[in-house]
């Protein structure tokens, strides 16, 4: 809500004149980059930015200041960078690439890479944004410290995840209003998507005597969903979708979170089963307690013990509000050995969803290796009408910015 309420300051208390908003409200440059890209990814940068290419370079000064202070405000910037590039006039748009070129002054820094990857990526997928002369520029700084191998920050083995015959998930909801809607609506997608329900098979925090595995099998056979996130948020109750594809069993495990103790037994169970997928559905300020807090009690009180757990990339589906901005704390607790799909804005249910669901059907079915470029070719009707613009897919240029800064901080 607060950039609705930004630019309606501007326009009421700054006759529309942003360079005059941004140098007064922020003399420091501290937050101009965040609020021209939280601008961008909420499709307002139109709004209010300067038409003449004079004013946008000045506002690109202003920002450059911010978004190119260290790794992790140029890892925001960069999510935002086609939005800017398409807005800019062409002299401002050489203008930025120019800055960015000579901002480099340590080729292989982590913060010069991940310049050279942002401009290397427009180049090489999207050179319809950028002029002649402006590719001309980008590939003579190519040519002088030669092409980045974005590979490795872009595969996983997904032929390592089907080797045991099957592919899970585990989602967890929050007893809110928002956690009850988005339970419901997992639980009818699958449905609707040739998925059965069942007791679980593959992790519980219930022994197979209670009461609500009683309650839970009448439940199943009658299709009461409203009522199994009742049951689950009283007592924990995992229930499981499952169906098959190409040879593969698909199961994901729902549930409703309860409290930190119970989410860290549940959390090492995860660990331990060897699913490839964790989902965090609910607000933003859910993630402490969902995965952060019991990661971070597992890790430190030695409850996983590294050599039985089993050696796997993982998958966190982060459908929050700006889960970007703890892409480097998730790498970090699972050792770098995850991909992530995050938002840079407003999660959507009728996203995550779908997302979650199709993801593993897209692996099962493919008899040859797939890159993250393979799965979201195949994923674009989830984010049509411009649902995609607040995600972020594995393989993306900030998730590989992400994993280049986290890996190479690490070594």
């Amino acid at each position: 809500m607060l950039v609705p309420v930004l630019l309606s300051r501007i326009r009421t208390s700054f006759g529309d004149n942003l360079l005059n908003f941004l140098t007064q409200t922020d003399p420091g440059n501290t937050y101009v980059s965040d609020f021209i890209i939280s601008c961008a990814q909420k499709g307002k940068l139109t709004a209010f930015f300067p038409r003449s290419s004079e004013e946008q370079r000045v506002v690109l000064d202003l920002m450059a200041r911010s978004a190119f202070k260290d790794e992790q405000s140029l890892i925001l910037f960069s999510a935002t960078f086609a939005t800017l590039l398409q807005k800019l006039e062409p002299d401002a748009r050489t203008y930025l690439i120019n800055k960015m070129i000579t901002t480099i002054t340590d080729p292989g820094s982590t913060f010069a890479l991940q310049l050279r990857v942002i401009l290397q990526f427009y180049s090489d997928k999207h050179p319809e944004l950028l002029a002649t002369g402006d590719r001309t520029k980008i590939a003579e700084l190519i040519e002088r410290y030669g092409t980045i191998d974005l590979s490795q920050w872009t595969a996983t083995d997904f032929t390592r995840w089907k080797s045991d015959g099957r592919l899970s998930s585990l989602s967890i909801f929050q007893s809110d209003d928002d956690g009850k809607i988005s339970y419901l609506s997992n639980s009818r997608n699958l449905l609707a998507n040739g998925y059965r329900a069942r007791l679980p098979q593959t992790i519980t925090l219930l022994s197979p005597d209670d009461s609500a595995y009683r309650e839970a099998k009448r439940l199943i056979a009658r299709g009461d969903t409203a009522s199994l996130y009742r049951l689950s948020m009283k007592t924990g109750l995992v229930v499981e979708y499952h169906k098959t594809v190409n040879g593969i069993e698909l199961s994901h495990a729902v549930t409703v979170f309860q409290n930190r103790a119970t989410q860290r037994r549940l959390l090492k169970q995860y660990l331990a089963s060897g699913m490839e997928m964790f989902a965090q559905r609910g607000h933003s300020y859910w993630r402490e307690e969902q995965l952060l807090e019991p990661m971070r009690h597992l890790i430190k009180s030695g409850d996983l013990d590294e050599d039985t757990l089993p050696e796997i990339s993982r998958f966190l589906s982060i459908g929050s509000c700006g889960g970007i901005r703890i892409y480097s704390e998730l790498n970090r607790l699972f050792d770098n050995s995850i991909d992530i799909f995050a938002t840079v804005g407003t999660g959507k249910a009728i996203v995550n969803d779908p997302y979650n669901q199709q993801l593993f059907e897209i692996i099962a079915r493919a008899d040859t290796d797939l890159s993250w470029d393979d799965v979201s070719a195949q994923l674009t009707s989830i984010f049509a009408d411009g649902r995609g613009a607040d995600y972020l897919q594995p393989g993306s240029l900030p998730a590989i910015l992400h994993k280049m800064m986290d890996v190479r901080g690490l070594n």
